[in-house]
């Protein structure tokens, strides 16, 4: 599915205006008044819109978002990967509201032991146990049990939700704050408004991982477990009640998108070939990471071309060095073995080695145009 407000307009003939189809889907437009909502364009070269607003609304029917991992040979090569992706633009918001809350477990003490169970601070007062502490002073929580209470309703400007549940899985995108659902668990993201945001949330049941995807930036992502089943609903459902929604494009794959293919949509949005060139700089074993020999070259030729707005900006490496084999810790003395994790709770500390990279000076010095 391929929803694209490109090329469309008011000045459209009052027949054509309220119609939008791809394939096998079609939109339905709820209480448009073709004023001061419908198809617009903003004229700064981001192009054309769908404005949901004053009391509009859209809704999208839509089945095959679902994922069963028990029946994962009805599409793709055996496999259940979606993608889905909403590039939008939060305007004129009547209630800012929070669609992910958190249910905080803590472990705590009885007669200064730790307790293997954890409990809410409201059993912890009224039982008046002591919260367990770590080396830094703060509140051990135990992430396993403490629950996310999600909003499907207030608050929310757009949405994708199974069906007939208490407490529905899916995709919920709201005034300042998306989320997608699992029987697994949440992961969200925020942002703010009257800014055109690339939202794109990856689904695949081959790696069972689900992850979010801001403006190209990988920002949060969901194991989903070996047994994890979930079913969303029929509808795509996107309104008016608590902000105006500016829709550019929807898009649903019934495939995985890879990082890079996530990042080229965006690039491609935007319409920046200089973006582009930059996306080429990956590793080419693993598009994750960057690449110090592309990068040289890529700045190089800015360099050569008289481009230095185009020279990539600087960075950081960060790698943990914490517990290297034969490395001396004046506290735990000459290690013996390695463990390279990053931080895993709050007052575990690692040993990090930091690189700072600046490649406009670098390149700049390299050509001569700057000393030392």
């Amino acid at each position: 599915m391929n929803f694209s407000a490109t090329g469309r307009s008011n000045d459209e003939i009052s027949v054509n205006r309220p119609v939008w189809t791809s394939g096998s889907y079609v939109a339905e437009f709820n209480n448009f008044n073709w004023y001061n909502n419908g198809w617009k364009n903003d004229n700064d070269g981001n192009g054309s819109y769908l404005s949901i607003a004053n009391g509009a609304s859209l809704t999208i029917p839509f089945s095959d978002f679902s994922s069963n991992p028990v029946q994962d040979f009805i599409y793709n090569d055996n496999t259940h990967n979606y993608t889905f992706e909403a590039r939008f633009r939060i305007k004129n918001v009547q209630e800012y509201s929070t669609l992910v809350t958190i249910d905080p477990y803590y472990f705590y003490l009885i007669d200064g032991v730790r307790q293997d169970e954890s409990i809410s601070i409201a059993e912890i007062k009224r039982n008046g146990y002591t919260v367990a502490v770590d080396d830094d002073g703060n509140w051990i929580m135990d992430e396993k049990n403490s629950k996310k209470i999600v909003k499907t309703e207030e608050g929310v400007c757009l949405k994708i939700l199974e069906r007939d549940k208490r407490e529905p899985n899916g995709l919920c995108i709201g005034t300042q704050e998306a989320y997608f659902r699992s029987p697994e668990g949440t992961t969200n993201v925020r942002y703010k408004e009257d800014e055109i945001i690339n939202f794109s949330v990856v689904i695949s049941t081959t790696e069972k991982l689900a992850s979010i995807y801001l403006n190209g930036i990988l920002a949060g992502s969901l194991n989903l477990g070996n047994d994890s089943q979930f079913e969303i609903g029929n509808l795509i459902e996107i309104n008016s009640n608590y902000c105006d929604i500016d829709i550019y494009k929807l898009r649903f794959y019934k495939s995985g998108l890879t990082m890079p293919e996530v990042i080229h949509n965006y690039i491609s949005d935007m319409h920046n070939i200089t973006l582009y060139d930059q996306n080429q700089l990956t590793n080419d074993d693993n598009p994750t990471l960057l690449s110090y020999k592309k990068l040289v070259a890529y700045n190089a030729k800015q360099i050569a071309d008289g481009n230095i707005e185009g020279l990539t900006m600087p960075y950081a490496v960060i790698e943990t060095i914490d517990n290297v084999v034969g490395m001396v810790d004046p506290n735990k003395g000459t290690h013996t073995t390695s463990d390279d994790r990053l931080p895993w709770k709050k007052g575990n500390n690692r040993y990090c080695k930091i690189t700072f990279v600046n490649p406009t000076l670098d390149a700049l010095y390299d050509a001569g145009l700057i000393d030392s």
